[in-house]
C-alpha cells in the first residue's frame, strides 16, 4: 500500500499504544518472575524443613 515499510506513516497515537503495549509486557514479565521466585524460595524452604524433620527423627530415635 505504501510502497516499502520506510514509507508508512507512524502517528503519534500508534507510538503511543505501542508504548503502552511494551509497558504492559515489561509488567506482566515482572509479575511473572517474582511469582516464580517465591515458588522457588517456597519449594527451597519446603525442601530444607523436610531435611530438618529427618534429622530430627534421627536424633530422637539414637536418644532412646
Amino acid at each position: 500500500m505504501y510502497g516499502s515499510p520506510t514509507t508508512v506513516p507512524v502517528t503519534r497515537s500508534a507510538v503511543r499504544h505501542a508504548h503502552s503495549k511494551y509497558l504492559s509486557y515489561l509488567d506482566s514479565e515482572k509479575q511473572k518472575a517474582a511469582v516464580e521466585a517465591a515458588w522457588k524460595k517456597e519449594a527451597t524452604q519446603t525442601a530444607e524443613n523436610m531435611k530438618l524433620q529427618e534429622k530430627n527423627r534421627g536424633l530422637n530415635k539414637s536418644a532412646s
